[in-house]
């Protein structure tokens, strides 16, 4: 029995690691971590150009996200993923979009998102740091059949975010017992979004 579950679990993980975007993704055993959104969030004030200074196991340079609202009452937003490669690179251009959706009004910043290239289905984001004007960070969770993926990111408005703010996200994220090893830097230097 115990070897039929492992089994199990081994086709689960390398059909999971297979799929479109799981290289930002590390795969855990259980349940998703509990993560405090920011209290009283307020996602129009995030809408815009972010430049992505730190995300899980992605080596590829020049992410950034754009988020604006879908309507009037804040409620679901789109979500642009988008990784603008350097001209000696040879990997093309590439933009994800998804969809943020605040499920309870009383948490805005606990919320669900679905992306275009994920056919595993939706998955909880959670704000759970930021002050709007610099800088913001979000952890996302997946469950799977057999434990679950996650993600965090450390955004900025700016390609190069301080290292104090860095550091202040990363504390926070580690109180949430998430391992800060999967944290790469992501390379904001000539990308062509910056002239």
């Amino acid at each position: 029995m115990l070897r039929s579950v492992k089994l199990q679990l081994l086709v689960v993980m390398a059909v999971a690691f297979m799929l479109p975007g799981t290289n930002s993704y590390s795969f855990h055993q259980g349940k998703c971590p509990k993560v405090t959104p920011v209290p009283n969030f307020d996602m129009k004030n995030l809408t815009g150009l972010w430049y992505v200074i730190e995300k899980f196991d992605v080596d590829t340079p020049c992410w950034t996200y754009y988020f604006k609202p879908t309507n009037k009452d804040n409620s679901t937003f789109d979500i642009i993923a988008s990784r603008d490669q350097k001209a000696a690179d040879n990997r093309a251009k590439a933009s994800y979009t998804g969809s943020l959706k605040v499920p309870k009004s009383s948490k805005p910043g606990k919320m669900t998102t679905q992306f275009s290239d994920n056919v595993i289905g939706e998955h909880d984001l959670t704000f759970f740091d930021t002050d709007y004007a610099n800088y913001a960070a979000f952890f996302s969770c997946q469950k799977l059949l057999v434990g679950h993926r996650r993600s965090a990111s450390i955004i900025s408005r700016t390609p190069v975010l301080a290292p104090s703010l860095i550091a202040e996200a990363r504390t926070k994220l580690k109180s949430f017992k998430i391992d800060l090893d999967r944290l790469k830097r992501i390379d904001q230097l000539g990308c062509s979004y910056l002239g």
